[in-house]
């Protein structure tokens, strides 16, 4: 990937996913963002499963 480009990751609403260890390691990677899917969406799981291909 291209060093000027941000990395954006999606992921699952999961605790672990927030924990602190993993908060302070993505604020020290500047082009790195999270976003979380929503507590209550588990039909993007099935969605997201069903268009990989």
């Amino acid at each position: 990937m291209p060093p000027e480009q941000d990395v954006h990751i999606v992921l699952d609403n999961y605790a672990t996913r927030k924990h602190e260890k993993v908060a302070k390691r993505v604020e020290r990677k500047k082009r790195v963002h999270l976003h979380f899917t929503p507590t209550n969406a588990s039909w993007l799981n099935s969605w997201s499963a069903s268009s990989r291909g």
